[in-house]
């Protein structure tokens, strides 16, 4: 059987693709405090991308990847680290990994 050109990874890239000008300016504004704050949306969502990843015998995915640099860009500045790995953490597990959205 023959895979096909648009699958989950060729999407989750071009949508990374597609968002890497916004993100570069989202960057450029925010400084070091962004880059931080990037790296670490980056760390949480994508350790549980890999518990999941693990769980299911599933290939990794750039979908996680896709879920950090939104949620790092739309979060509220003033949410301190607790807050935002609930966040990432309930918002990634439930409504991406579990029912699929």
């Amino acid at each position: 059987m023959r895979r096909g050109f648009w699958d989950r990874e060729m999407v989750a890239l071009l949508l990374l693709l597609s968002m890497l000008p916004l993100l570069l300016t989202w960057l450029w504004f925010s400084g070091a405090n962004g880059f931080g704050r990037l790296i670490f949306t980056l760390v949480i969502s994508g350790l549980w991308h890999l518990i999941f990843m693990l769980a299911r015998a599933q290939p990794p995915s750039f979908t996680g990847a896709l879920t950090a640099v939104a949620i790092a860009m739309l979060a509220p500045q003033d949410l301190n680290f607790t807050q935002l790995i609930l966040g990432i953490s309930f918002g990634t597990v439930m409504a991406e990994l579990v029912f699929g959205g």
